[in-house]
């Protein structure tokens, strides 16, 4: 995909980050004992080594240390040269043999955005309701003051580490990687907006040899408007944060599945036999299937305790070996047998949270925190679970040589990792006063370190990252991962699906979807879900980079969709996306999507008349048209081709009919041909 900045963006990004090559002007701040400090001052002595990694990535690394206070600051400013984009990320050490004094309210970036009309454009995250993703824009007056924080200790929980600020000309789109609990503020300046970012709480004092870190700020500037700072970043993504495994982007990917008869939830009625016996059923439905999924159940979790009416349970979590009853040979049979077929296992983990009777339990009790109070929150919460500790080296140590020897022996392609916990008051409940701050900072170190070693260790791994849904999705995770779970609201609900969609695809460009229905004949939504299997509808609803099912039966119209789905595949990541349609989470609209790549001058467009939607037809008008150049449409699954000019489309739009609960991919492609 190319590259659509100007002069203009990298005059703009230089213009917004004045002082980040300079270690005195440097944007953090910092509290040492009661004197504020900002940049790496002088009497830090610091200094600056360059490092190139490529011809478009650069790294100025300024170091400084204090021989009184004991500190060194070593702050990475990156910049790229082909977009106007920086990243930086502060680390603070204590180097001498003493404790440092006390370190307070630590900003990774505490500065100005100057422009005019500022509007603030935010966002819910998830948080398994329908109010999740939910796009916020706030215009910022005189003496508003705004601060953002997710709830309990998840980057994306009830909060999105992602916000864009459209001035009058031009805009910026940032980001908080930081996969705990961050902080953002907002506030009006003269001519511009005043922002700080950081570790929501930081007041401690650092141990010797000890290292904290913030969150690493990611900041974009744009010429423009709105539409055009969406599809920058997404080429940015693209290029530097999406993952590549054995050196190539993330394919996109159509999985299936088996959980068993349906006598257990989850995956627990999985076995060796099943897995084996369905995976050969589903290899001769001519369905482009290249994932696997085996999700929560499939490791020991037998229970007996008297108050669970059941023979196992998932969320006993702990003891990561595949239950010998069920799967005596390991998982090794079942990856095997994928790979005659070219496709990849995806297996489930969660080894933050851990249950009494476990294996980590028994073993490694040093290793766990607890909350002070233990209360009943559903299936997982709080009660009778413990927090792996990942802040205690020796712990992340052991955990990545366990679950590196289970990749390895399993033959596991997609590593995906869940955390069905409130990580903040495992972390708070167990600090002092004066080291507020430190689990969360050790405990993120770690689980960091932990993804980072399963990737060097194992070349072509990919990384699933899940928290309940999309609790966990901030810009240092998905450097190492992509979120084919996005949240566990509404798998059913098409319209919300499709609304949740927009806020993915204008930051986070590969993402997957389940296309379930659960809609009844009236094209209303009952409470309890009718057992239907999905149609071509609900699958183009979902269409997405990674798409799942299960149950299928290869029939003539789920073949039609695998082949629609792998044409749009090829565009769907790479390539630019404008929303043509109100964003809406009612039944009673349509919803019309462009997805285009200009440098080859093709694309498609989703568009569904949802439910109860009493519009007959879409005016789409379509993006980036050339006047002078004629466009090819065709739709697979009517096989109408429909010729029209860009100066037609520009002028009278392209129309689209369905019927209620109707769908259309049509795809074109750009000629010079009459």
């Amino acid at each position: 995909m190319g590259n659509i900045v100007n002069a203009r963006d990298m005059e703009l990004i230089q213009a917004q980050t004045k002082g980040f090559l300079n270690a005195e002007t440097l944007p953090i701040s910092y509290i040492v004992e009661e004197t504020k400090y900002r940049g790496i001052p002088a009497e830090f002595h610091p200094v600056c080594e360059i490092q190139e990694h490529n011809s478009t990535v650069k790294e100025y690394v300024f170091i400084g240390r204090n021989e009184e206070l004991g500190l060194e600051i070593r702050t990475i400013v990156t910049e790229y040269a082909d977009y106007p984009v920086y990243d930086i990320v502060a680390w603070f050490t204590a180097h001498g043999t003493k404790r440092t004094p006390m370190l307070r309210e630590i900003k990774v970036f505490d500065g100005l955005f100057h422009g005019e009309k500022a509007v603030l454009y935010t966002n819910s995250g998830d948080f398994c309701s329908e109010n999740s993703y939910e796009q916020t824009r706030q215009p910022y007056t005189h003496e508003m003051w705004t601060r953002i924080t997710p709830q309990g200790g998840r980057s994306c929980d009830q909060a999105f580490p992602y916000f864009k600020v459209q001035f009058e000309d031009s805009g910026l789109n940032l980001a908080v990687g930081w996969p705990g609990q961050w902080a953002a503020d907002f506030g009006v300046v003269d001519h511009g907006i005043g922002f700080a970012t950081g570790q929501e709480i930081t007041n401690l004092y650092l141990k010797p040899g000890e290292s904290i870190r913030t969150p690493k700020f990611t900041i974009m500037a744009y010429a423009g408007g709105y539409e055009r700072g969406v599809n920058m970043w997404r080429r940015w993504y693209c290029k530097y944060i999406l993952p590549k495994p054995g050196g190539k982007p993330i394919a996109p990917q159509f999985g299936c599945s088996y959980t068993g008869d349906g006598s257990y939830p989850e995956f627990l009625g999985a076995t060796e036999e099943n897995q084996l016996e369905h995976i050969e059923l589903y290899v001769k439905q001519n369905m482009p299937y290249s994932l696997w999924w085996i999700d929560a159940g499939w490791y020991e979790c037998d229970t007996d305790d008297p108050k669970i009416k059941a023979e196992r349970q998932w969320q006993k979590t702990g003891t990561w070996e595949p239950d010998p009853k069920r799967f005596p040979n390991g998982l090794r049979p079942v990856s095997e047998k994928l790979a005659e077929h070219g496709i990849k296992m995806l297996v489930w983990f969660e080894p933050e949270r851990v249950r009494p009777g476990t294996k980590t339990y028994e073993e490694h009790p040093d290793w766990l925190l607890n909350v002070k109070e233990s209360v009943s929150d559903g299936n997982c919460g709080y009660h009778r679970n413990y927090l792996l500790n990942l802040g205690i080296r020796e712990c992340t140590d052991w955990l990545i040589e366990k679950i590196d020897r289970m990749i390895k022996e399993n033959g596991i392609g997609i590593y995906r990792q869940d955390c069905n916990l409130p990580l903040l008051r495992y972390w708070r409940d167990n600090e002092v006063s004066d080291r507020q701050g430190i689990n969360e900072n050790l405990y993120i170190q770690g689980y960091l370190r932990f993804w980072d070693a399963l990737l060097e260790r194992n070349p072509g791994l990919w990384i699933d990252s899940c928290a309940s849904g999309g609790r966990r999705n901030d810009l240092e995770t998905l450097r190492r991962s992509v979120p084919l779970h996005p949240t566990d609201y509404g798998y059913g609900y098409h319209h919300i699906g499709q609304a949740f969609a927009r806020t993915l695809a204008e930051w986070i460009p590969y993402y997957r979807t389940a296309p379930l229905d659960w809609s009844d004949e009236t094209g209303n939504y009952p409470e309890v879900h009718p057992e239907k299997q999905a149609d071509y509808y609900t699958f183009m609803s979902a269409l997405c980079p990674c798409l799942t099912s299960s149950g299928l039966e290869g029939t003539e119209e789920e073949q039609l969709v695998g082949r629609i789905w792998r044409r749009a595949a090829d565009i769907m990541v790479q390539c630019d996306y404008y929303p043509l349609s109100e964003t809406s989470k009612k039944p009673d609209q349509f919803c019309v999507n462009q997805y285009y790549r200009p440098e080859e001058g093709k694309g498609y467009i989703q568009a569904i008349r949802h439910t109860q939607c009493p519009q007959e037809s879409f005016c789409a008008r379509l993006r980036d048209i050339k006047d002078e150049m004629m466009y090819i449409f065709d739709d697979m699954k009517t096989g109408q081709v429909i010729r029209v000019s860009g100066r037609e489309l520009n002028t009278e739009g392209f129309h689209i009919y369905l019927e209620k609960r109707g769908a259309a991919i049509w795809f074109y492609q750009e000629t010079r041909e009459c």
